[in-house]
């Protein structure tokens, strides 16, 4: 599956989902497979899932250019 059909898949159940559960559901398979390859992108889709929905990565200055 390509990213365009991907997305194109995402947006089509997104829009048809009834309730915020399901729309997370959605957009974590969205995630995997966008970004699963990778495997740092992998624990923040399951951190996500799991209800880490507040989390903010730890970032050091020195690499935000800040």
């Amino acid at each position: 599956m390509n990213s365009l059909s991907i997305v194109q898949n995402y947006l089509n159940r997104i829009s048809s989902a009834n309730n915020e559960t399901v729309r997370k559901e959605y957009f974590s398979n969205y995630l995997n497979q966008a970004f699963g390859k990778s495997e740092d992108a992998r624990a923040i889709i399951n951190d996500f899932a799991a209800g880490a929905e507040r989390k903010v990565l730890n970032i050091s200055k020195k690499h935000r250019g800040g």
